[in-house]
């Protein structure tokens, strides 16, 4: 964590400015590429859970699809997996919102310490 310049007290590392007093924290090049490698770390999580949105929602289809089929595979099996799967299509889709507004947030902090 970072200092303040003017009142002391600690402030995230990637404050461009303090949420206390409100002065401008010295903005340097580790501030920078701190909040670009969180920006790349947050890319990457949005992806993945792109990806496991996806592949859980073909999961979850198969499976409901299987349930008329008895003989291949029991439909309260299918009937749990599928709703599994649903289950983490939503917990991905949140992940990927979280992350996507929280990369955003830092775009803005990277704008404003570009200035």
């Amino acid at each position: 964590m970072a200092t303040c310049p003017r009142c002391g007290r600690k402030v995230p590392e990637d404050a461009i400015y303090c949420p206390y007093c409100g002065a401008r924290i010295g903005v340097t090049k580790e501030n920078i590429e701190y909040i670009r490698e969180k920006i790349a770390e947050l890319r990457r999580a949005e992806t993945i859970s792109l990806i496991m949105a996806f592949f859980l929602t073909f999961c979850a289809g198969g499976m409901f699809a299987l349930m008329k089929y008895e003989t291949i595979v029991n439909p309260y099996v299918a009937l749990i997996v599928g709703i599994v799967s649903v289950v983490g299509v939503v917990i991905s889709l949140i992940a990927w919102i979280r992350a996507m507004t929280e990369r955003k947030e830092l775009l803005e902090k990277l704008k404003w310490a570009s200035k």
